[in-house]
């Protein structure tokens, strides 16, 4: 700051941070580069047992995690449920090929699903959505510019 201002320094608020659980590195990709261009952090892992590391070590909790609901080691509602109990609160969407029912979300208080192949705007609308949602303790404005790849 120059000798002799007034104003502030502006402050940026942390990104909110999404973890991104797919053993397919283009669906990682593909869903990192929509958010990161979209004002989110991201850490991408491919199977559940990263992820599950990720949230014990880090000293940065994830707002949202996006699990593929048929991984290669875990299913994801079993990986929902695990790394919930390393941090309760956080927000999980799955991502699936196949049709889910709704009740198997309701029944798991997962907050959303992504049907794969996904469009950037029905990814990142759903991500927003879910984190706007009532009881969410991660605060996300989307940025000005909605950028997709």
């Amino acid at each position: 700051m120059p000798v002799g201002s007034t104003s502030e320094p502006e402050i940026n608020p942390p990104k909110p941070t999404a973890l991104i659980v797919d053993e397919d590195e283009t669906v990682r990709s593909l869903a990192e580069r929509i958010l990161q261009l979209n004002g989110f952090d991201c850490v991408s892992v491919a199977i559940g047992a990263e992820a599950q590391s990720y949230l014990s070590v880090s000293s940065t909790p994830a707002a949202i995690a996006l699990i593929d609901m048929n991984g290669a080691n875990i299913d994801g509602i079993e990986l929902a449920r695990m790394l919930r109990a390393v941090q309760p609160g956080f927000k999980i969407l799955l991502m699936s090929n196949l049709v889910v029912q709704s009740q198997v979300l309701d029944n798991e208080k997962l907050e959303g699903f992504v049907c794969k192949p996904f469009q950037a705007q029905t990814l990142l609308d759903t991500v927003q959505s879910s984190l706007r949602e009532e009881g969410s303790e991660v605060e996300y404005e989307a940025t000005d510019s909605q950028n997709s790849p």
